[in-house]
């Protein structure tokens, strides 16, 4: 059996019924090859670990003769440190959302600030991409207003929510995200020509432009006019973050961006986060690994049955207190 990064879509409990199966058909005899970004499941899994990086192999691990840095060394080097959270980072409230109602979301109600990467936790699907989508217009709040800068918002279509300087990137880059068949610079260029207005594509100004945003995050590609079939998934993950990083966003909100990207490009992502947040944008961050809300959100709202059941500050920012709240048990 081949699983190519099969637990992305999977919560705790699913992921772990889904290791229960496959050591089950291992002691049948059955072989598997995971393919997992996720090294506390390739750890908790596999006998062996092979690393690869730009098409070769660099490292065959016995997973019981090795440990987590030596695998992130041969992946990609020293993996920089989380940057120590700023308490108060900003104070200005810029953007205010309240009573926010959808299809999974119950009056929902919190302000982010300026220069403030706001986390969004707790079990898939509890609300956290249904509010990221409804302040894109993508999913519209049945009820509810948001307000950004002060000013009353109708975020119907995500286009009004693009004009509004909100940009939206999606873990799920096939659903969400590509222009299949088309050129990385088309790819590239299409929130900027929505942002901007632009009726017509100038390529002599526009090129250098998107150049500059795909070298951002080190994106490997053989020429702006290539397909974008043509990369891997994660470097057209990249190509997605930097279409929207072009537009200067003043909301960013980030929906299990790093899904199916490996630990140097999530660093790099991460390291732009803060410096888009230190820039001055407001930036709304949910991702399905706890880790990385833990480690890069100034505060966190913890999601349980579509309302916020916990807000988190501080010290109070660990694994056993987000638990709690993602479980229905708030400290």
């Amino acid at each position: 059996m081949i699983m190519d990064e099969a637990t992305a879509a999977l919560d705790g409990r699913q992921a772990a019924r889904f290791f229960e199966i496959l050591q089950a058909r291992k002691a049948e005899g059955a072989s598997t090859i995971m393919i997992s970004h996720r090294l506390d499941e390739v750890f908790a899994v596999c006998d062996r670990i092979t690393v690869m990086r730009n098409g070769k192999t660099v490292a065959a691990l016995e997973t019981a003769q090795t440990n987590r840095d030596e695998v992130v060394h041969h992946m990609v080097g020293d993996v920089p440190a989380p940057p120590p959270r700023t308490a108060g980072r900003a104070s200005e409230v810029t953007l205010k959302v309240s009573g926010a109602t959808n299809a999974r979301l119950r009056g929902v109600s919190f302000e982010a600030h300026r220069g403030e990467i706001l986390g969004l936790a707790g079990l898939q699907g509890q609300g956290q991409s249904a509010l990221l989508q409804g302040l894109f217009g993508a999913m519209p709040f049945s009820s509810g207003s948001v307000a950004h800068g002060g000013k009353q918002l109708s975020l119907r279509a995500p286009g009004q929510a693009v004009h509004q300087g909100f940009a939206y990137i999606s873990g799920d880059r096939g659903r969400d995200a590509s222009f299949g068949g088309r050129s990385i610079f088309e790819n590239l260029v299409a929130a900027t020509t929505v942002r901007e207005k632009k009726l017509l594509v100038n390529h002599r100004s526009l090129r250098p432009r998107m150049a500059e945003a795909a070298a951002g995050l080190r994106t490997k590609y053989a020429g702006l006019d290539a397909a974008i079939g043509t990369l891997s998934g994660g470097n057209q993950q990249k190509i997605f973050i930097a279409r929207w990083l072009a537009t200067s966003p003043d909301v960013l909100l980030l929906d299990d961006p790093t899904k199916g990207i490996d630990l140097g490009a999530k660093a790099d992502l991460f390291a732009l986060m803060r410096a888009q947040a230190d820039a001055g944008a407001t930036i709304l961050f949910y991702s399905s690994e706890d880790a990385e809300i833990l480690d890069y959100a100034d505060r966190v709202l913890v999601f349980n049955g579509g309302e916020i059941s916990a807000e988190l500050r501080g010290d109070d920012i660990n694994a056993v207190n987000l638990a709690r709240a993602a479980f229905g048990d708030a400290a």
